[in-house]
């Protein structure tokens, strides 16, 4: 077996198979899983409420990547446009997250975003807050953190069709009288499409089951899959269950991702 093949094995496909066996699997009173077959924790995943909340993760996923190729867009095509060695200098910023935790940064914007933060002292100064901040434990913060998580996730594969995007082709489309928005929209975007879908990929798909960033900066207010599925597994103690919604992810995760490379193939068509 190659050696690639075999790492799929051990990593992704047995513990996939485990997590599959734990989600149909009995638990006793004290909360052990025991070897008897049950469909009670599957049922679970698709009640009214499980199934909310399971929506509401996708609206935030959504939101967030949205959030990521709106402000990401534009700074891929600042870098891809930049000359040297400014181009090297900007891109080595956007990477720069990638070498930090994840929770570092959630620790840090909590930092920014507490009552006697930066930010909550540069927006009293200002007089945009009047009375005691709350910007830190809200929906608004948690968005925040999770955009500043994966955008610089958008920006690489956008910067990546942006920096192979032919110049002339778009002053072609304003010399033929088109609008610059016309240009964009008709020109530039079909062309970043194969960056758009890596950019949605990359932060749609992880964004889903995150929960570390959205406990920190949220306080816990907005219970998504994420965090049900850590409490389940923690607290809880109710292993099946979690092992059932973390199905229902792997699900979302392999259909996301094999619809992104069906419309790539599409697009290079």
């Amino acid at each position: 077996m190659p050696v690639l093949g075999l790492h799929a094995l051990v990593l992704v496909v047995l513990p996939t198979l485990v997590l599959v066996a734990y989600a149909f699997a009995d638990r006793d009173d004290l909360g052990d899983v025991v070897a008897s077959p049950s469909t009670e924790a599957a049922r679970r995943v698709f009640s009214p409420v499980y199934l909310g909340i399971l929506g509401t993760s996708l609206g935030w996923a959504g939101a967030v990547t949205a959030f990521c190729l709106v402000i990401g867009l534009p700074i891929a095509w600042t870098l891809a446009m930049a000359r040297p060695p400014w181009d090297r200098r900007l891109l080595a910023l956007v990477m720069i997250p990638f070498f930090t935790s994840i929770l570092v940064r959630a620790y840090a914007l909590m930092t920014l975003l507490a009552a006697e933060g930066w930010v909550a002292g540069a927006l009293g100064a200002l007089g945009v807050l009047k009375g005691p901040p709350e910007l830190l434990y809200t929906p608004g913060a948690a968005m925040l953190g999770l955009v500043s998580v994966y955008l610089p996730m958008a920006v690489l594969p956008l910067h990546a069709s942006v920096a192979k995007l032919d110049p002339t082709l778009l002053e072609a489309a304003l010399d033929l009288g088109a609008t610059p928005v016309r240009a964009f929209v008709h020109v530039v975007l079909p062309l970043l499409r194969p960056g758009i879908l890596a950019a949605v990929t990359l932060t749609f798909v992880p964004s889903i089951g995150m929960f570390a960033v959205v406990d920190l900066l949220g306080g816990g207010r907005t219970p998504l899959v994420g965090s049900v599925i850590a409490n389940q597994l923690g607290g809880a103690r109710d292993w099946p269950f979690g092992a059932a919604l973390g199905v229902v992810l792997v699900v979302l995760f392999v259909a996301g991702s094999l619809g992104s490379r069906a419309l790539s193939r599409g697009a290079r068509a």
